[in-house]
């Protein structure tokens, strides 16, 4: 699934950017989007902590090819919708007795950010937008394995680390 490699990756959130007309911005956050069966569908995963400190998550799979698919959690809605519109926008409908109550815009930023807009209906059934903004978190893998192994060792100064360090 070529067309949604600028998406896949774990994005953490930056409260500060966040613009919410519905609930209450979380103080952290993680957005986590993977391709699963063999790059037909994408796996999406959200965890975040409220500013009472309270955790929550969330995953759903999704098939980013336009059609009707039955949505795994019922309660929320009974089907889904997903495409990649191009190379920098992934669209999510979420439909519950054939009407679109909540849709989901993915956008990768100039930057590099990915904007998340939440467009949907209230209980009193006025229209809201949430927006949340990612960044990409990067591996730290790499470096901290080749650090890992390098030698420090004592002198009269103190330690003598790598360079690098």
């Amino acid at each position: 699934m070529v067309q949604a490699y600028n998406f896949l990756a774990s994005w953490q959130l930056f409260p500060e950017k966040c613009n919410f007309e519905k609930g209450i911005a979380p103080k952290s956050g993680n957005y986590r989007i993977e391709s699963v069966e063999n790059g037909h569908a994408l796996s999406v995963s959200m965890n975040w902590v409220s500013i009472e400190n309270e955790a929550f998550y969330t995953q759903y799979t999704v098939k980013p090819d336009g059609a009707l698919h039955p949505f795994e959690n019922q309660d929320m809605a009974d089907t889904i919708q997903s495409e990649i519109l191009n190379a920098s926008t992934l669209l999510m409908r979420f439909i519950k007795e054939e009407k679109a109550i909540l849709e989901v815009r993915h956008e990768i930023m100039p930057n590099g950010y990915l904007k998340v807009s939440h467009q949907g209906v209230k209980e009193d059934g006025s229209n809201f937008l949430n927006t949340e903004i990612y960044h990409k978190q990067l591996s730290v893998l790499p470096y901290a394995s080749s650090v890992g192994s390098v030698a420090i060792r004592p002198t009269k100064e103190g330690m003598i680390k790598h360079k690098a360090l």
